[in-house]
């Protein structure tokens, strides 16, 4: 499970706890439903601390008692699971753009090098 995943399962949970529909968080917290639905679905791949803070304002909890659950303590490091979902040919496609940007920076200089090596100056 990702961080984003285990975020949007807390909120669940807590909702759950307290038989709390969405509409009813969003009244007490201030956020707007159509930022908890997306903080739930895949629209938001990044949930804002100062949104979740407000969800957790609204249930009169902290921080660190929405963090203080077992879906956080065996998260997939997020920077492996990034490293996962670039493939190869995404990798070669940018190594191909840098050489062409590359070549594309250094030819005039190439060009003026080799201009002066056999113009005798």
């Amino acid at each position: 499970m990702n961080t984003k995943q285990a975020v949007a399962e807390r909120i669940i949970q807590i909702c759950k706890e307290r038989n709390m529909a969405i509409n009813a968080l969003a009244n007490i917290s201030g956020v707007s439903p159509s930022t908890i639905y997306s903080m739930l679905n895949e629209k938001s791949q990044n949930p804002g601390v100062v949104s979740l803070k407000k969800l957790c304002d609204g249930w009169e909890i902290s921080l660190r008692e929405f963090f203080d659950s077992d879906l956080f303590d065996d998260l997939e490091q997020e920077i492996k699971q990034t490293i996962r979902k670039s493939s190869l040919s995404e990798s070669s496609e940018r190594l191909s753009y840098i050489n062409r940007l590359l070549y594309s920076v250094l030819q005039p200089f190439i060009n003026f090098n080799f201009s002066i090596t056999h113009s005798g100056v």
